[in-house]
């Protein structure tokens, strides 16, 4: 089974550089599933074909219930 890494904040500063590291790492990440968090868009520069994006608030119990039922986050 494959790894699960959740990103919060995706659409920010830190969020963009931490999803564009995961994307373009090929050992040990390339088949992990990273799921990206915010209220904003993604910035264009995420390769957002190995993403999942989801628009919305991490202080939302039922996304996040949803998110760590579908992924099983490490």
């Amino acid at each position: 089974m494959s790894k699960s890494y959740l990103v919060t904040g995706a659409g920010g500063e830190i969020g963009t550089s931490l999803l564009k590291h995961f994307t373009e790492l090929s050992d040990g990440l390339s088949d992990a599933n990273v799921v990206a968090v915010d209220l904003n868009d993604l910035h264009p520069e995420v390769n957002q074909k190995r993403v999942q994006f989801y628009k919305g608030s991490i202080t939302s119990p039922e996304l996040l219930e949803t998110l760590e039922k579908k992924y099983q986050f490490d």
